[in-house]
């Protein structure tokens, strides 16, 4: 618990969809973990990720084709079908692959450089230590990236060039 995160408690009602993984969650973990040492991480990830967006864009003709083939012999529903399929899939794909990488990435962080603690704030009459310090503070314009001049020197540059 963090500083003040009682107060902040989900209600019973959201409880549930909190529980699920899903991709925001997911990918904001990915980004964190990446962002802690792009230059160890961020091509491999970047590749992954074009690599399988590479895959979707191979597939999307033939996809495309089936789906017309079945609205020209007036088969709405398959179609409809094939799509919605094909996009559901794509979609837990999706996740998957964020999970996996995040995984990787936690797991080599872990082995390579450990996990960095915060250093927290040393207000006055505050005895919590830094990781039970309330995680936000008043640098609202620090924002986590991964950027790193030496890392985009190459922009512009070639979709896919990472896999």
């Amino acid at each position: 618990m963090t500083s003040n995160a009682a107060a902040g408690f989900l209600d019973q009602n959201w409880q549930h969809q909190e529980a699920t993984r899903y991709a925001t969650r997911e990918f904001k973990r990915l980004l964190y973990f990446t962002a802690e040492h792009p230059k160890a991480f961020y091509t491999d990830v970047v590749g992954a990720i074009e690599a399988f967006e590479q895959e979707m864009i191979s597939e999307r003709e033939t996809i495309e084709q089936k789906a017309q083939a079945h609205f020209e012999a007036c088969n709405v529903r398959a179609a409809r079908n094939l799509i919605t399929g094909n996009v559901e899939q794509r979609l837990l794909d999706s996740l998957q692959l964020g999970m996996d990488l995040t995984d990787r990435v936690e797991t080599e962080t872990r082995t390579q450089f450990g996990i960095r603690g915060p250093a927290g704030r040393d207000e006055p009459g505050e005895t919590a230590p830094p990781a039970s310090q309330a995680m936000a503070d008043d640098a609202l314009n620090d924002m986590v990236n991964c950027y790193d001049d030496d890392l985009h020197a190459d922009y512009p540059r070639e979709h896919g060039r990472y896999t």
